[in-house]
């Protein structure tokens, strides 16, 4: 309890006899009060007022100090705490948790659906850009071209694309992100001076590629204007639905999940675009994505539109209905989500383990009224201490990092509300708190390290980003599908192939199999600069590599063995020596195939 209602009560008794001799000079004679203040005068100088204060504050003091202790030892005799809302109940031991099972069998991670039957890289991204995507994008495409041809009696300069000229457009718009030039002038990559790249010019001119762009449509029809009237999304609205129902059948994300914010920069006319001052983006769109803490895969996202009118698509942006919308297709699996102070509350806590049998683990605003005041008192805390509290299926947790600062963590995974029963640090003063301990508890470790993540992703897209500067709205977003297209291909290529490779190289030659599909693997002239020479493109590269020859070490046996091998798996091409292999003949390995 404050000690500060005692001190304005003994405040206010001290106004008090100020006051009520003053009441009584009203009815006094004038004379009466000139000799009082002759009289005060001579009083001044004496020591009894100042006696008298000191008196005073030292019966202040011993009453505040008994009135502490009476409340240390309160606290101490409690067996729970009480949230400032005064109605959130939290127990200094663990509490039974929820009846009911949690979940069900949990689903196989890795990727799922078509992914697993992509053998090549091209096949690999268009799980997530499909072919039914690409023609959605070429007919409206179209459409907007045949307008400028009605316009234009001529036609002069209007082809209309297809599918393998998108294709192209698209690989290089990845290769341009590859250098870094997200920036630059396009002029500068098809320059015929010698510092150019080859490649643009052997896909198409710099007049084709602008044309594509300009022109380029994910939405149109008939009823699209009255669509654009229910919906700020119309323009983007079917491509959008497809590509994140594609993320979300093509790979089964790990046990913990991250749910969070990215920023997408637009500088355009847009009713539903935000300013953020704390940003590094202050203008652009907000999106929350649901990433996988261990693989940074993309699973599901959301475009969030506060000025949507009333009608079929309007929806609750509040936090927890944005956390609901983004979890429901992992509904029931016991994984663990993540969420920042923005979205995490006990009440969500709460419906996701009942109702969706998921885990939660986040941080909580201090402002939330379920958390008590003795998890934000830092005046009896020491450093790196902890202070815990328990109710059904949930564990709070009150960690005090650094002198300056307290992190409050919910959590309602079973292991959390273990807690280890450790010595107190060394020089701490009594807290008064039997729940400190001087180990960093597991669930704020577990946030820590997952808190991150889609910042991570958020980075990952900015360093070889496909976006280029433009005022559409329907371009910026296909710029960012085309990012987290290019981030899960890469996730899924890598589970295939069993290795880790490098963001860059990947994106290159994802860039470069693209511009394959549009050119039709036909020869093509190119001009460098200096002298004509002929630009060949081969076959796409199949996904598993050619095989290695030459004597390295085992895969699989251990470095101080340091056995050479000169055998290489048919499939995997790891180094595999006579202990670590098989031998078989080719009709037993077809039969085993099911060839």
């Amino acid at each position: 309890m404050d000690p500060a209602p005692i001190n304005i009560f003994l405040g206010e008794a001290s106004e008090d006899e100020d006051i009520l001799p003053s009441d009584d000079d009203s009815s006094r004679e004038p004379g009466a009060a000139k000799d009082e203040e002759q009289d005060s005068t001579s009083v001044q100088g004496s020591d009894i007022p100042s006696e008298l204060e000191d008196e005073d504050e030292e019966e202040e003091e011993d009453v505040r100090i008994e009135f502490e202790q009476k409340a240390g030892e309160n606290r101490k005799s409690r067996d729970h705490y009480v949230g400032r809302n005064g109605t959130t109940v939290w127990y200094k031991v663990p509490r039974p948790k929820l009846e009911g099972p949690l979940a069900g069998p949990p689903e196989p991670l890795g990727p799922k659906g078509a992914a697993l039957e992509a053998d090549s890289l091209v096949q690999v991204w268009k799980c997530f850009v499909t072919d039914e995507m690409l023609d959605i994008i070429v007919t409206h495409t179209n459409d907007r071209i045949l307008q400028l041809c009605k316009k234009n009696s001529a036609g002069y300069g209007h082809e209309f694309t297809s599918r393998t000229e998108i294709l192209g457009a698209i690989g290089l718009l990845y290769l341009a992100g590859v250098f870094s030039t997200s920036r630059m002038k396009l002029e500068e990559f098809w320059a015929e001076d010698g510092s150019g790249v080859e490649i643009f010019r052997a896909v198409m001119s710099l007049d084709r590629f602008k044309y594509i762009l300009q022109n380029l449509r994910l939405a149109g029809g008939a009823d699209y204007e009255c669509r654009k009237k229910m919906d700020k999304l119309a323009c983007v609205r079917q491509v959008l639905g497809l590509f994140v129902s594609n993320c979300v059948n093509s790979y089964s994300i790990g046990d913990s999940a991250m749910l969070d914010e990215v920023r997408e920069s637009f500088r355009g006319r847009c009713s539903f675009k935000q300013f953020m001052l704390n940003k590094p983006v202050h203008y652009g769109f907000k999106v929350y994505a649901l990433c996988d803490a261990r693989t940074y895969y993309t699973s599901n996202l959301e475009i969030v539109h506060e000025s949507q009118p009333d009608g079929p698509y309007k929806t609750d942006n509040s936090p927890q209905e944005i956390v609901k919308r983004l979890v429901g297709h992992i509904k029931g699996t016991g994984r663990c989500v993540t969420l920042d102070n923005f979205f995490a509350s006990a009440d969500l806590a709460r419906t996701l383990l009942t109702e969706y049998k998921l885990h939660m683990v986040g941080s909580l605003s201090k402002k939330r009224g379920e958390i008590p005041r003795e998890f934000l008192d830092l005046r009896r805390r020491a450093p790196f201490s902890s202070v815990f509290g328990y109710a059904e299926g949930m564990t709070l947790c009150s960690h005090l990092p650094e002198s300056d600062g307290v992190l409050v963590v919910l959590s309602t995974k079973e292991q959390h509300q273990v807690r280890p029963d450790l010595p107190k640090p060394t020089g701490a003063g009594d807290t008064g708190e039997e729940d400190e301990v001087c180990e960093v508890p597991e669930m704020v470790t577990h946030y820590g390290l997952s808190s991150g993540i889609v910042d991570d992703v958020d980075e990952i897209f900015g360093k070889y980003t496909t976006a280029r500067n433009c005022r559409s709205v329907s371009l910026t977003l296909l710029f960012a599908m085309l990012n987290v297209a290019g981030l899960n291909a890469q996730i899924i290529y890598q589970e295939k192939l069993g290795e880790c490779l490098i963001r860059r190289r990947f994106l290159k030659t994802l860039a470069i199999a693209l511009v394959k599909e549009s050119t039709q693997m036909h020869p093509t002239t190119v001009d460098n600069g200096s002298q004509p020479r002929r630009l060949f493109v081969s076959n796409v590269e199949p996904l598993v590599k050619k095989m290695k020859t030459g004597s390295t070490r085992c895969s699989y046996c251990p470095r101080s063995k340091d056995r050479k091998t000169h055998t290489y798996c048919g499939k995997c091409a790891r180094a595999i020596c006579k202990e670590h292999s098989e031998s078989i003949c080719k009709e037993c390995f077809a039969k085993s195939e099911g060839v």
